[in-house]
């Protein structure tokens, strides 16, 4: 599917669990436009991160 009309960009972040309000409202005040477009934010849980060159897991990964 090409769009054609539509420009649609991705940007996944994970954080700690005690930043995702911060978080979520910094990229909500950042992208509000007040038009139709503006983005949606899903918020999931992460069940597992390894941090592949210090190989640290979890939020000590991050």
């Amino acid at each position: 599917m090409v769009a054609e009309y539509n420009k649609v960009a991705t940007v996944s972040t994970i954080v700690d669990d005690s930043e995702v309000e911060k978080v979520s409202t910094a990229i909500a005040d950042a992208a509000f436009t007040g038009k139709g477009g503006d983005g949606i934010i899903v918020v999931t849980n992460v069940e597992s991160v390894l941090n592949i060159a210090s190989k640290k897991n979890d939020s000590q990964a991050l």
